[in-house]
């Protein structure tokens, strides 16, 4: 009779061992879920994060391209009032992208303009007329004989 109780004894540690394994497997399979679920849950944040940021992007990006619009038609303004105070500069010599490249192109504007002008002020003193032709004096003779000065005074009279 002791070997039957054996016999039935073991089967039943048997079964708890297989339940043991068994529920074991288990708990590493709910372990194993667990860490998934932990991964999808911090990429379900990261994505939201990366939508947030996109939209933060997207209105970062329009609120460029409205400040960019603004920065053009305030250059464009301030060319134009440079041309309007100064409208001696050749326009197409003004030209730029920002105000400052805009002061740059009026300040070498200025100077051709300014080189321009001084050599023809220079080439005017060089070839300058004067109004009117200087009034006609009568020839030095005191430098001519008694005999040529007497026939200078007969030519002029006859002519």
């Amino acid at each position: 009779m002791e070997e039957q109780d054996l016999a039935a004894g073991s089967e039943p540690l048997s079964e708890l061992e297989s339940l043991r394994r068994e529920n074991q497997q288990l708990w590493e399979q709910v372990e194993s879920a667990g860490s998934i679920v932990a991964r999808l849950e911090e990429t379900m944040t990261q994505r939201a994060e990366i939508a947030a940021l996109r939209e933060a992007g997207e209105a970062a990006r329009r609120e460029s391209t409205g400040l960019s619009g603004s920065l053009m038609e305030a250059v464009r303004t301030y060319r134009d009032l440079v041309l309007q105070t100064e409208p001696g500069l050749p326009s197409d010599m003004v030209v730029g992208g920002t105000i400052a490249e805009i002061i740059e192109a009026a300040d070498k504007a200025r100077a051709v303009v300014d080189g321009v002008r001084r050599a023809i002020e220079a080439e005017n003193t060089r070839n300058h007329v004067s109004a009117g032709a200087p009034a006609r004096s009568a020839p030095d003779v005191s430098a001519l004989s008694s005999r040529e000065k007497i026939r200078f005074a007969l030519t002029t009279k006859t002519e």
